[in-house]
């Protein structure tokens, strides 16, 4: 389940601003090539068309970021070229009909964008902004068709029949993620995309799982190997041991690391359902490289990026926390890759905390230290629970492992650190 099979209402943006200004000017100037001059967005007007969709999504608890997806897919990155113009400020083609219905105008970006936020809110069913611009007609279309609920229902309601719709948008706002500028966990990520070893696309394909490696080298060595057409070799992600994250594949894209099967791991089903229909595993996987050998223990440094990274990727997919979409190398070649990435017990259970900590919901700061209001308790065997999730209990400090915590009332990312018998601290993430 991705973002299209996610509510509307109540949706969290998980996007920078930076990473949204930078899609909206890249893709808008690609769309106003061979356009007339118009076309190209001001960075003036840019700043305020994001800022508008930022604010005013807050204000009405809808992801600023897929809402803004939305919008690049209905004006073709703010260029235009159909019945609705420009200056009309209309971010979505409120109004705009097949009879050719030219649509709503309003004076200002800022303004559109709230009229789209209201009429949004309409098709489903929420009743705030009754008044605003053909809201009446909308809500009772809404009525007969039925109300969305998710992204992907938005089809034959909003827009053009069938699921195509949500899976536009869906794409659009990975895209937007990938994006320099993200904020993945409070971590930084380093876009190094010059590697020639990759495939366009995914042949219509979405990732399904995660694969973990191990680079049998350091950082210097892995770059100058995904660099060399001879080597064959890349992957999406490489996390150093400093904790560091270099990008270098976009996970809209094939990264060549787990496509060489040799007695897979058939027992597990997506991978027998992939090998089933003759799909190459690198079209359904994102893999990460860790910088290392496999006789090495990570650093703390490192398996905190690798968990937080592991988490931001399964619950920007909506993937089951459940351990089901976590892979090593040596699941899809046992033979050539047996050792890959050979990581030790306590570092698997401490990546899989890491995405199950993606789910937690807190509902306010933290103060340092335990939190009261911590929707978990260390139960009479010393384990921790939360949410219902038991974590297990780890006596060992070299077990601990770094919980990703939403704040429901703030809009606002945490970590929490849980070793052993303790929780704490808290941390901005």
């Amino acid at each position: 389940m991705g973002l299209v099979d996610q509510p509307i209402i109540g949706s969290q943006r998980r996007a920078t601003r930076a990473q949204m200004l930078s899609y909206g000017r890249k893709r808008n100037a690609v769309l106003a090539l061979g356009r007339p001059s118009s076309a190209i967005l001001s960075s003036a007007e840019l700043a305020e068309i994001v800022d508008s969709f930022i604010g005013r999504g807050a204000y009405y608890g809808i992801a600023a970021d897929a809402a803004f997806a939305q919008s690049i897919h209905e004006t073709a990155a703010y260029t235009f070229g159909g019945q609705v113009s420009k200056w009309q400020h209309n971010p979505a083609g409120l109004g705009a009909t097949n009879d050719g219905a030219a649509g709503g105008g309003w004076a200002t970006w800022a303004a559109g964008i709230d009229a789209y936020y209201i009429h949004l809110l309409a098709w489903c069913g929420d009743p705030r902004g009754a008044k605003d611009y053909r809201i009446a007609a909308v809500r009772q279309e809404a009525a007969k068709k039925g109300y969305a609920t998710t992204w992907r229902s938005l089809g034959g309601r909003w827009a053009v029949p069938g699921l195509t719709y949500g899976d536009a948008i869906e794409q659009m706002w990975q895209e937007i993620l990938q994006e320099p500028g993200g904020a993945t966990m409070g971590l930084t990520i380093t876009p190094k995309y010059t590697t020639v070893n990759i495939w366009q696309g995914r042949q219509g394909h979405k990732p399904e799982a995660l694969v973990m490696h191990v680079a049998e080298g350091g950082k210097a060595g892995v770059d100058s190997w995904f660099h060399n057409p001879e080597s064959e070799a890349s992957a999406h992600y490489l996390v150093n041991k400093d904790g560091t994250i270099w990008q270098f594949v976009k996970e809209a894209d094939t990264a060549w690391a787990n496509g060489k099967t040799n007695q897979p791991n058939r027992a597990d089903p997506l991978i027998a359902a992939w090998l089933d229909a003759g799909i190459n595993p690198n079209r359904k996987t994102i893999s990460i490289e860790t910088e290392g050998f496999w006789y090495q223990d990570m650093t703390p440094e490192q398996l905190r990026s690798v968990g937080a990274l592991a988490a931001d990727i399964h619950r920007r997919y909506g993937w089951p926390t459940d351990g089901s979409r976590l892979f090593g190398h040596n699941e899809f070649d046992a033979v050539d890759r047996a050792r890959c990435p050979s990581f030790s017990r306590a570092e698997w259970d401490a990546i899989l905390a890491a995405v199950k900590g993606g789910t937690i919901v807190v509902e306010k700061k933290p103060i340092g230290g335990i939190d009261p209001g911590f929707p978990g308790a260390l139960n009479e065997q010393g384990e921790l629970v939360v949410n219902g999730v038991n974590f297990g209990g780890r006596a060992d400090s070299v077990a601990k492992a770094v919980f990703t915590v939403y704040n429901a009332q703030e809009q606002r990312y945490y970590q929490i650190e849980w070793a052993g018998h303790q929780i704490g601290p808290w941390r901005d993430a």
